[in-house]
């Protein structure tokens, strides 16, 4: 099954489950009670009424403090029918108080500080009451803790029994909370999808950041609403909580955003970490250094999500310019269409929390609304992405199977020969061929397939300058990664030279596209007149291509390379004992003349025992220097420590003699010495390579027992180290 498919079953389940959720709770449950009303409920809304010390009505929602004063007394009567079980019910926002009834205290509230500071948020009170208690007067000594705010306060007062206070407030906040809920569960089934991918090739948009984003926020709307307080309590776990995700939460949405756009930009990630950092790290010093109230400074916050919307805003325009520079579809709009809505909400919800006096009843609504949107949108366009991976796979997949073909059990300079022939034959091209930088400002055509009858142009394009010619095509190469030419005479107005190059050659159009690795430039390859009604399909192919005829590309010179380790003695550069043995089997001629050097260093171990190895290796490299000059050094062989084989192919022995001895003062002329054979093998000689190579090998061997006769205490210290 494909993973688009498998994705699809997925949400769909996960639809299928939220709405039988919803449809059983309407269904076998009083929800719709909660939903539709509460008329027939038994209770007394007491939120009005209330008259300060100096016979006044006031408003107990918000709380300032009177002037000379840090307490606000305030007091109304309480109903007459009040039942023994009933419960004073209400929610207080960041205001400490005590409850008196006829004159005597009945409750308390007076919380210590927090790690936010003072605040705590919100919190639930329910009073027990008596039924003595009727009518009586009920006071509340109030000390609003932020007392130049009119955010601290007394709200939803209701005389009532607890589980009706319970039912009405559910009904009032349950459909904010739901839609809370659903937002959570929809990030929780992104999360589910995220881990379903872990086992996938997906390389889509971050669905991990996204699912993180997500829950954070539906928690963090859900605990706008007094229903998490209601039945959990923990106002100072929540307060922490809220203050935390509005912290945090800026970082996966950018992570997300960025990760959606055609070309990912880590900076814009790393800038909003750096922003989160510093924004948290400036709230604990001024909480912890200077005693400063978090809520008091809830600006910094504020600013950072600010800055994080406009970050996010940016990423998607230069995606857009980028997309449009490219030529490519950015295939974003049902996320842009979301994203604005639920920036929208969310920028609303900043601006009523600031001119309400940071109180607000039910604060989120709208970023709510906008998240409930923006996950429809993206319901939506995640299956288009998954849609739109699946494809992307399929033609990987068909790829892979091609280069699969191409380099079974060969190397790769076997395969690039056979991609550019089947290419060719099959998009009915005259040539197709591989161009490649030299490194020296001029590139040279490496590869070239023709169709029969169609002339070789290979010999006469090679040392071809990058100023003036190739450098047209990489400049088109960065905006347009491929270059279309449908007629050739049109293109004579964008570059005269590369005209005059082409047009001798008989092409009339063509398909290229930049052999490219890690964003470095190798060259280029492409098709010759390909037919007019397939430029588009060739164009498509070749643009698909272009990652693996590079990767194909590196992998010749990676394979060049290993060669050339396997086959090269590392310190010196010549040719090793392995590569002289595949020289002896393949490439010896015995019928022709050759000469075989057998070189020796003298003094080697004596220079390694009194001045160091690094001094040995000088003198090794040295002489192999001196040997590959005259014989080259692909003709110089290191068969050990101080041992070397030269071979010189043609000429005669007077030539090759002629050649040691220069050899021999090269090395002198720097303070080397080396004992040196050699042997001759003419036309017709009928001694093998071997027998040439021992002869060579007793002769050295007698020239270095010769140096060793003339340089007696040398030859002491050499025999005492034998």
């Amino acid at each position: 099954m494909r993973l688009a498919e498998r994705i699809k079953i997925l949400m769909g389940v996960y639809i299928v489950l939220v709405v039988s959720v919803i449809v059983y709770a309407m269904s076998f449950t009083d929800i719709g009670d909660y939903l539709n009303g509460y008329e027939n409920i038994r209770a007394y809304e007491l939120d009005d009424g209330w008259l300060d010390s100096a016979g006044a009505e006031v408003s107990v929602r918000h709380l300032p403090a009177l002037a000379g004063t840090d307490m606000i007394s305030l007091s109304r009567t309480l109903p007459d029918d009040i039942l023994d079980g009933d419960t004073l019910n209400f929610i207080s926002h960041n205001v400490r108080f005590t409850i008196w009834v006829g004159g005597e205290e009945i409750y308390r509230y007076m919380p210590a500080s927090n790690i936010t500071g003072e605040g705590y948020g919100e919190s639930v009170h329910m009073i027990n009451m008596a039924k003595e208690y009727a009518g009586a007067p009920l006071e509340i000594n109030a000390y609003p803790i932020y007392p130049d705010e009119s955010s601290c306060g007394i709200k939803s007062i209701m005389l009532s029994d607890p589980q009706n206070y319970v039912h009405i407030m559910a009904a009032r906040h349950g459909m904010g909370f739901l839609l809370s809920l659903l937002i959570i569960f929809f990030g929780v089934a992104v999360l589910v999808v995220y881990i379903v991918m872990l086992r996938s090739d997906y390389n889509g948009p971050n669905l991990l950041a996204l699912s993180l984003a997500v829950i954070m926020l539906g928690l963090w709307t859900s605990m706008q609403t007094p229903i998490p307080a209601l039945f959990l309590g923990a106002s100072v776990f929540l307060r922490v909580l809220d203050y935390g995700i509005l912290l945090f939460d800026a970082y996966p949405l950018v992570v997300f955003v960025s990760s959606v756009c055609q070309k990912s930009r880590m900076r814009y990630e790393l800038i909003e970490f750096a922003v989160t950092i510093f924004t948290v790290s400036c709230i604990a010093v001024l909480r912890y250094a200077y005693g400063i109230d978090v809520h008091k400074v809830t600006f910094i916050i504020h600013a950072s999500l600010a800055f994080a919307v406009c970050l996010i805003a940016w990423i998607i325009i230069k995606n857009e310019i980028y997309c449009r520079e490219k030529g490519i579809k950015s295939n974003l709009t049902l996320f842009y269409i979301g994203a604005v809505i639920f920036m929208v909400g969310a920028i609303t919800d900043l601006i009523v929390y600031n001119a309400s006096g940071k109180s607000v009843d039910d604060a989120g609504r709208f970023l709510r609304i906008g998240m409930a949107l923006f996950i429809i949108f993206m319901f939506v366009q995640i299956l288009q992405w998954f849609s739109r991976e699946q494809q992307i796979n399929d033609r990987q997949k068909f790829l892979t199977d091609l280069m699969n073909y191409s380099v079974s059990e060969r190397s790769a300079e076997e395969t690039i020969n056979l991609m550019l022939e089947y290419l060719g034959k099959e998009l009915y091209s005259d040539r197709a061929y591989i161009f490649e930088d030299k490194l020296d400002g001029y590139f040279d055509n490496t590869y070239e397939w023709c169709r029969e009858g169609v002339t070789p142009e290979k010999d006469n394009l090679q040392h071809v300058p990058y100023d003036g010619l190739i450098d047209v095509w990489y400049e088109e190469f960065k905006k347009h990664k491929h270059i279309v030419i449908r007629d050739i005479e049109k293109y004579k107005e964008v570059s005269e030279p590369m005209y005059n190059l082409l047009k001798p050659q008989g092409i009339n159009s063509l398909v290229t596209a930049p052999l490219e690795i890690d964003g470095k430039l190798l060259g280029f390859f492409g098709l010759d007149n390909p037919p007019q009604d397939k430029i588009n399909e060739v164009s498509d192919i070749i643009s698909l291509l272009e990652y693996f005829m590079s990767v194909t590309v590196r992998q010749r010179d990676n394979q060049q390379l290993l060669r050339q380790y396997s086959y090269r003695d590392q310190l010196t550069g010549v040719l090793n004992r392995r590569a002289l043995e595949e020289y002896i089997k393949n490439d010896i001629e015995n019928n022709a003349s050759y000469g075989v050097l057998m070189c020796d260093i003298n003094g080697l171990k004596r220079t390694n025992d009194l001045k160091g190895h690094d001094a040995g290796d000088q003198m090794i490299w040295t002489v192999a220097r001196a040997l590959g000059e005259v014989f080259g050094m692909d003709n110089v062989y290191r068969l050990g420590g101080d041992e070397f084989l030269a071979i010189a192919g043609g000429g005669t022995e007077t030539a090759f003699a002629t050649k040691v001895r220069t050899a021999r003062l090269l090395y002198e002329a720097k303070g080397m010495s080396a004992s040196m054979g050699f042997s001759f093998h003419s036309d017709g000689d009928e001694r093998d390579f071997l027998t040439h190579e021992k002869e060579a090998d007793e002769l050295m061997y007698a020239d270095k027992q010769a140096y060793y006769e003339g340089h007696r205490d040398r030859r002491d210290r050499h025999r005492s180290h034998a």
